[in-house]
């Protein structure tokens, strides 16, 4: 007489499921050591570069924030020309970080108030295409930027710095001086309508008394240019 099979309960199921699982991982591990033995050392080789970049990286932000705080007091003594070459070494050594990007800002203008402006423009530009954020540094960085292409009689691309240096933010107060800067330097590159549309937009955004005479004045200029 045939007996009824015995019903298998959902316990018997998962715990037979989990056998079969566990056996296939033994047989892949027994078949497959080697490789897992290799990822596994791969994987931390991994593990210990990020572990050591991350502290390598803050271990360069506090030593070139401790040198520039170094640095920011010789600036102005005589040990100025120390100063200059230290803040060298931290824009060199400790490129990316935080320190490294005020040096490059300050020696900058240390460079552009010495009329040294090929040397100033180099840094200028460095930190626009490495530090660049939206504050007055950065504002103060196109517009020094442009200056020195100004000494260089590049007008046009003095006027899109300077009005680069507009657009960081129009709430900040040199904002009006920037787009009459670069109005003006793109009247000396004749484009005029472009003149024309920047004076018109400092008249009705801005009312700034110190560069409204003004830009009255060069709005007349280059009304009387086109004519």
């Amino acid at each position: 007489m045939q007996h009824p099979r015995k019903k298998i309960t959902r316990k018997e199921l998962k715990q037979d499921r989990f056998i079969t699982a566990t056996l296939k991982a033994k047989d892949f591990l027994e078949k497959n050591s080697k490789l897992v033995i290799r990822s596994i050392f791969g994987l931390l080789i991994v593990v210990v570069i990020i572990v050591f970049f991350v502290r390598s990286k803050q271990t360069a932000n506090v030593n070139a924030a401790n040198m520039l705080s170094r640095v920011q007091f010789m600036l102005g003594g005589p040990q100025q020309e120390a100063a200059v070459d230290s803040l060298k070494i931290i824009v060199d050594r400790y490129d990316g970080t935080a320190a490294a990007g005020k040096a490059t800002y300050l020696l900058a203008k240390i460079y552009w108030e010495k009329n040294d402006f090929e040397n100033a423009k180099v840094y200028f530009k460095k930190y626009i295409d490495d530090y660049f954020n939206e504050t007055v540094v950065s504002q103060s960085a196109f517009a020094g930027y442009a200056d020195c292409l100004i000494r260089e009689e590049d007008y046009q691309g003095a006027a899109e710095y300077y009005e680069r240096a507009a657009e960081v933010d129009p709430e900040y107060p040199e904002t009006p001086e920037f787009l009459f800067s670069a109005a003006t330097a793109y009247k000396d590159a004749g484009k005029i309508e472009k003149a024309q549309k920047l004076v018109e937009r400092l008249l009705a955004d801005f009312n700034n008394p110190q560069i409204k005479n003004k830009a009255e004045v060069l709005l007349e200029g280059l009304k009387y240019a086109k004519s």
